[in-house]
């Protein structure tokens, strides 16, 4: 499950296109994880598939602060925007990527995934337009 989890990603991507970064608490032990994916949806669009933060480490910033570092990457490169799909029973994170900015562009209902669960799709635009 774990080694699914932190290396899954669709089949357009190639192993170059695919990032996951340990988020390090003060005391330099593993807080966390942020991975993203770049082409997908598209070619040149970007997508963060995952950010999570053990419970202790939440509320201090770090989630921002690893969350600023894939929208830099996404920016450098030249990604026109970003998504990350939030289940719609996680209203803290909702809350969260709606304050990074993030807007919301479509919902997938739960019947069109494996899990049951809905999801909506949440967009930030980094053409600065």
């Amino acid at each position: 499950f774990v080694h699914a989890t932190l290396n899954d990603a669709p089949p357009v991507c190639g192993p170059d296109d695919r990032f996951l970064r340990g988020l390090e608490r003060p005391d330099g032990t593993l807080a966390g994880f942020a991975g993203s994916i770049r082409h997908y949806p598209k070619h040149g669009h970007w997508y963060m598939g995952l950010l999570i933060l053990a419970p202790d480490a939440r509320g201090d910033g770090l989630g921002r602060k690893a969350a600023k570092h894939v929208i830099d990457e996404a920016r450098a490169d030249n990604a026109p925007c970003i998504r990350i799909a939030v289940l719609d029973v996680n209203t803290g994170a909702r809350a969260f990527w709606d304050k990074m900015g993030f807007e919301h562009e479509r919902t997938v209902k739960a019947s069109q995934n494996e899990d049951g669960n809905e999801r909506h799709i949440l967009k930030l635009d980094l053409t600065g337009e």
